[in-house]
């Protein structure tokens, strides 16, 4: 059986190394003063990101609301489009039985008035 081969890829040069700076290096070498006016533009900065988050956050809860509203309201309306529909259908239906009874009662009297007329005229 052979030997284990390595897996992987072949690095580069081993002598190149990348610099990276350290980015607190330029507050090490800033002045007191320097300092506290970095730091208050920094809190000023947070305060109007944390601002606008929370303006962004009302305004995606707003719309989340107005959206959870429509759609019950669509659920509802869609409810009632279905309850209305089956209302007519029944509606319908009971129309049709009462025609049905009508027609029925309109041939009952016809063949009465026809037995009447027989005997009448015998």
């Amino acid at each position: 059986m052979g030997g284990k081969k390595k897996k992987g890829k072949k690095k580069g040069k081993k002598g190149k190394k990348d610099v990276i700076e350290d980015p607190d290096d330029e507050y090490k070498v800033m002045d007191l003063e320097t300092l506290k006016k970095t730091m208050a533009n920094f809190k000023a900065e947070l305060q109007e990101v944390r601002e606008k988050r929370n303006y962004i956050q009302l305004e995606r809860d707003t719309l989340n609301e107005f959206y959870l509203n429509t759609k019950n309201e669509v659920r509802k309306t869609e409810a009632e489009i279905i309850q209305k529909e089956h209302k007519v259908e029944e509606l319908e239906e009971s129309h049709r039985v009462a025609l049905k009874v009508y027609v029925q009662k309109v041939k009952h009297l016809e063949y009465e008035q026809k037995q009447n007329n027989d005997q009448i005229e015998r």
